[in-house]
């Protein structure tokens, strides 16, 4: 035991009172330093360790020279700071761990949700136990629901249309418009919205007189009537995205399933089985519903669902089970409209378009939540999620960057008065840009 100065004795009793573990006083080369020091068993090394955090020089007079740190993780003056640092640094460590799996995780079942624990287990490379657990941890954290994403709409004789409303003065209630808006089954999505126009409206019809007569009516109606506003309407072709089918649209659906009748021996087009009814429509709520319960729901026979499942993937009306995520950390979102006014410049830069819309920006969802055709202006509609407060002008920055020949048209959405965006990462190879890509350079190869 060193024989310590009574100064130097006298600071190290007020060192110990001070820290919570051991303190100790080492001389070296005629110099008194102090010391806390901790001990730990090490499950790896198998014995003990010790840790020591360098406290000062302790001068003859019995004052203390604080050291000076230069690095972050040394900015501590005790052991308990340093094992705080270090439990921080492997939380932080751990939570890098799992925002890759998470970013994984999200990319698989948005792909493919429907498949089994030791496909998925397999693709994100962890145990089928640790997949369940994540899984159950990203649905609580993200709001991840599960549904299709399908051509039903197509197959079953309905088109796809969009609405858009300009007012030029007063605008209707919220409350109106979606009390007129939501007992229809026909509507899909409704959105209000700031910048070229006010409202938007994604609906489904099965033709367009049919379509123009509704129109007609909705603008005759109380809620719009007194409204001054430009109304556009024009067909609608998603290309990537998925704005899910609302509950009520399966009430037009059930008017197609086919009944067997001395006119109608076999289903005629347009038509839809019970069994593909019950499936599309359990399916569209619950993507993972299982489907002995969807059997015992609609009464169909057992195997029935499953085999009406597969089948239907087969035959393209259901394209993948996939998830919508509710609780993102998105801003807002934004609508351009794209209106192609050189079709020579566009289809000159349209690859660069489409690489351009496959950058994975390391976000929780695509680039695009939903990027689709328009017939009225001709030209496009893309609709994207903002993460940060960037301005919506710096999109168009962007894609005048990439894509020539079209003008662009900015607005942002403020609210979802109902239906949803499906919100998820697909992977790029599922996507119909990277479909297109891949085509072209097939042809290029080819030539």
């Amino acid at each position: 035991m060193i024989q310590l100065p009574e100064q130097i004795a006298r600071t190290l009793t007020e060192l110990k009172k001070r820290y919570k573990y051991t303190v100790s006083i080492k001389l070296i080369k005629g110099g008194y330093y102090a010391y806390e020091e901790f001990t730990k068993w090490d499950k790896i090394i198998k014995k003990r360790r010790t840790y020591s955090v360098y406290l000062g020089k302790i001068e003859q007079d019995g004052t203390l020279i604080s050291p000076h740190r230069k690095k972050v993780r040394t900015e501590t003056r005790s052991i308990g700071g340093y094992l705080k640092n270090i439990s921080e640094e492997k939380k932080e460590k751990k939570a890098k761990e799992l925002e890759l799996y998470e970013e994984a995780i999200i990319k698989a079942l948005s792909t493919n949700a429907r498949a089994s624990v030791e496909e998925l287990s397999r693709t994100v490379n962890l145990s089928p136990s640790t997949l369940n657990y994540q899984m159950k941890r990203l649905e609580s954290k993200y709001g991840i629901t599960y549904t299709i994403d399908t051509y039903t709409a197509y197959n079953f004789g309905f088109y796809r249309f969009i609405i858009t409303v300009r007012f030029k003065d007063r605008k209707p209630p919220i409350d109106s418009i979606k009390q007129i808006l939501g007992k229809d089954p026909h509507v899909q999505l409704v959105m209000l919205t700031k910048g070229y126009f006010d409202l938007f409206i994604y609906l489904l019809f099965e033709n367009t007189v049919s379509l123009e007569n509704w129109i007609y009516d909705l603008r005759k109606s109380n809620v719009f009537a007194s409204c001054r506003a430009e109304w556009n309407v024009s067909y609608f072709l998603i290309g990537h995205g998925i704005i899910p089918f609302r509950d009520e649209f399966f009430d037009l659906i059930k008017g197609k399933i086919w009944h067997r009748t001395s006119d109608t021996p076999r289903k005629l087009s347009g038509q839809i089985f019970n069994r593909e009814y019950a499936v599309l429509k359990a399916l569209n709520k619950n993507g993972l519903t299982k489907f002995r319960d969807i059997d015992k729901d609609y009464g169909l026979n057992p195997g029935s669902a499953q085999y009406t499942y597969h089948e239907l993937v087969k035959s393209g009306v259901i394209r993948r089970v996939t998830i919508s995520m509710s609780k993102l950390p998105i801003r807002y979102r934004v609508i351009v409209i794209m209106k192609q006014i050189n079709i020579q410049q566009y289809a000159s830069t349209r690859n660069r378009y489409f690489s351009y819309t496959l950058q994975d920006e390391g976000l929780l969802t695509n680039k695009l939540s939903l990027m689709g055709d328009l017939g009225s202006p001709y030209g496009q509609i893309l609709i994207l999620p903002m993460y940060s407060d960037t301005n919506p002008d710096k999109i168009e920055e962007e894609l005048r960057k990439v894509i020539k020949g079209v003008k662009l048209q900015t607005t942002v959405i403020t609210d979802i008065v109902l239906g949803s965006i499906c919100d998820n990462k697909i992977e790029k190879e599922s996507t119909f840009m990277y479909d297109k890509l891949d085509k072209q350079d097939q042809y290029l190869k080819e030539t």
